[in-house]
């Protein structure tokens, strides 16, 4: 996928695909931080890109939840299913608010597939976290994403250098 979407880009500059790659919701940092230190890119420069890419779509994510599930709601399927979950949700979102965006946090800095920005968002959304606590506890998981993620890039391409290195010989 991510290799698909770089051949897509590639007549954009090579930094501004590294942001546009941590925009999207299946790539995030996650693959934008080792694409580009793959890539030659170096690693804090790269930490900075997909940090920067992915946090792009926080605050538009963040703001338009409420209306894309009012209008979510006009449409039976959704009522049907949807609703309860929400309400419920909701409910008890107030009382969790105070560890809700601590634990939002924790849920976006854990490097795993379907744990960033994008669910995170919807997941503020549905526990009714206020704006600026996911917000920030948004931006401080994509932060802590980002180390953990460069940080094992860096490893990864040492191993394989060393790996190619052992080849050679």
């Amino acid at each position: 996928m991510a290799e698909w979407l770089m051949s897509l880009l590639e007549s954009i500059p090579l930094y501004l695909r590294i942001i546009i790659l941590g925009t999207f919701p299946v790539t995030e940092l996650r693959a934008a931080i080792p694409i580009a230190i793959a890539y030659g890119i170096p690693p804090g420069l790269a930490f900075i890109l997909g940090v920067a890419g992915n946090l792009l779509p926080v605050i538009p994510l963040l703001l338009i939840m409420p209306w894309l599930f009012k209008l979510f709601d006009r449409v039976p399927f959704f009522q049907k299913h949807w609703g309860r979950l929400i309400e419920r949700t909701r409910k008890k979102g107030h009382q969790v608010e105070k560890y809700g965006a601590l634990g939002l946090l924790i849920f976006v800095s854990i490097p795993f597939p379907g744990t960033g920005v994008w669910t995170g968002s919807l997941l503020a959304f549905l526990m009714g976290i206020n704006f600026w606590y996911s917000l920030i506890a948004l931006c401080g998981g994509v932060f802590l994403a980002g180390i953990a993620v460069t940080v094992a890039s860096i490893g990864f391409m040492q191993i394989y250098q060393y790996l190619l290195n052992l080849e050679v010989l």
